[in-house]
C-alpha cells in the first residue's frame, strides 16, 4: 500500500467517524468538526462521499419539515441543488454514484449547514427518574446533575448556550464555568442562569419552584424567557426563593441550604409543612408502601422533623399520637383519615 492509499484510507476512517458524530448530534465537537472539513478537499470529498450513498444523508433529515435545498440557498444562492438521491426518499435502488464534483464553497456550506442544523434541532439528552430513583449525569461541557427521584429535563448544549429543561422534580445542579456559554435552566414559571455555581432547583407538582444556592451567585426572573438581564434578581450562596405559579418571587436570605439538598443523603427535612404535602413527598420515594390522606382539609395539620425518605412508617408511628387521627395500615398503603 503506498502513502497516498495509507492517507486516503485514514481519511475515510476519520470521515465515516465524523458521518456517526453528526447522526448522532454531539454538539460539543460541533466546531472540530468544521475546522477538519475546512482543512482539505480530500476531507470534504470523502464526507460526502459517505453521506451522499443512496439516502444517508436525507436518514439524517428524517422526520424533519423542511427543505434541503431552499435551505442551503439560505446560506449561498451559489449552492448547487442536491442530488436527487438525497432530495427524495425512495425504495429504489441506488442510482451509480456521479463524479461529479461540486464547488468547494457550496460543499463546504452544505456540510456546515448538516451539522448546524442537525446540531439545533434536537435535546442532547431527555432524562427521567422514577419513584425512589436518584441518579448523578456528568454532561459534555463538565457540569453534573444529581438528580432526585420523579424528575425530568431536558438538555441542549450549543456554541453558545446551555439550557436544562426541568418541568418536574428536582436537580442539584453543579455548573462546569464557562463565561461564553450561559447555563439555565428553564422551569413552568422561572428561568435560573448561572456560572459556575451549584444550586438546587426543585418544581413541585403544582409548578412552584424553589431555588436554593449552594456556591456561587444565580440570577433569576418569574418568566421562562430566553435571556436574563445583568438587572435581574439575584441570590447567593445560603439564599433560597420560592417562584409562585403567579409569578412572584418569595426570597429566603437565610435559608438551610443544607435542609434543602438532603435529599441526596435519602432524608426529608419539614419544616412547619402540611401532612398532605409530607405525604406526597414520602411518596416520591416509595413504591411499595404508599401514603394516602383522605378526608382531611388541606393545611389542618402542619408538622416538623426529619424523616428517612425511605420509611414512611416512621410517620405513621408520628402520627399515631395524634387523638384526631386515624392510622391503618396494609401491606401496601397507610391511610391517614380523621377520627
Amino acid at each position: 500500500m503506498t502513502l497516498q492509499q495509507q492517507i486516503d484510507r485514514l481519511v475515510a476512517h476519520q470521515a465515516a467517524e465524523w458521518y456517526e458524530t453528526l447522526r448522532l448530534g454531539n454538539e460539543r465537537q460541533h466546531a472540530e468538526f468544521i475546522r477538519w472539513i475546512s482543512e482539505s478537499p480530500r476531507h470534504l470529498e470523502a464526507f460526502l462521499a459517505i453521506a451522499s450513498e443512496a439516502s444517508a444523508m436525507r436518514a439524517i433529515f428524517a422526520g424533519n419539515t423542511f427543505d434541503l435545498d431552499t435551505l442551503l440557498k439560505q446560506v449561498s444562492p451559489d449552492t448547487l441543488p442536491l442530488p436527487n438521491a438525497l432530495g427524495t426518499v425512495s425504495s429504489a435502488p441506488p442510482a451509480p454514484r456521479s463524479h461529479r464534483r461540486w464547488p468547494w464553497a457550496a460543499a463546504a456550506c452544505l456540510v456546515a449547514t448538516v451539522a448546524a442544523v442537525w446540531f439545533g434541532m434536537k435535546p442532547d439528552q431527555r432524562i427521567e427518574t422514577g419513584i425512589g430513583e436518584q441518579r448523578v449525569v456528568p454532561l459534555a461541557d463538565g457540569s453534573v446533575l444529581n438528580l432526585n427521584a420523579q424528575s425530568h429535563v431536558e438538555v441542549r448544549l450549543s456554541r453558545h448556550a446551555r439550557d436544562i429543561e426541568l418541568s418536574q422534580g428536582e436537580v442539584l445542579f453543579k455548573v462546569a464555568a464557562d463565561q461564553s456559554r450561559p447555563f439555565r435552566v428553564h422551569t413552568p414559571h422561572a428561568l435560573v442562569q448561572a456560572v459556575g455555581t451549584q444550586f438546587n432547583v426543585y418544581v413541585k407538582p403544582d409548578g412552584t419552584a424553589t431555588v436554593s444556592v449552594v456556591e456561587g451567585k444565580v440570577r433569576i426572573l418569574s418568566s421562562d424567557d430566553t435571556a436574563v438581564p445583568a438587572t435581574a434578581p439575584s441570590l447567593i450562596a445560603g439564599q433560597a426563593a420560592e417562584v409562585a405559579k403567579t409569578g412572584g418571587i418569595e426570597r429566603d436570605e437565610s435559608a438551610n441550604i443544607g435542609d434543602a439538598i438532603a435529599w441526596q443523603r435519602r432524608k426529608l427535612i419539614f419544616k412547619r409543612t402540611p401532612l398532605e404535602d409530607i405525604a406526597a413527598e414520602f411518596n416520591r420515594y416509595n413504591r411499595t408502601l404508599r401514603l394516602r390522606v383522605e378526608h382531611l382539609p388541606p393545611g389542618s395539620y402542619i408538622f416538623s422533623g426529619a424523616f428517612d425518605a425511605d420509611d414512611p412508617a416512621s410517620l405513621a408511628d408520628l402520627l399515631m399520637r395524634e387523638p384526631d387521627l386515624s392510622i391503618q395500615r396494609t401491606d401496601h398503603e397507610i391511610v391517614i383519615r380523621p377520627r
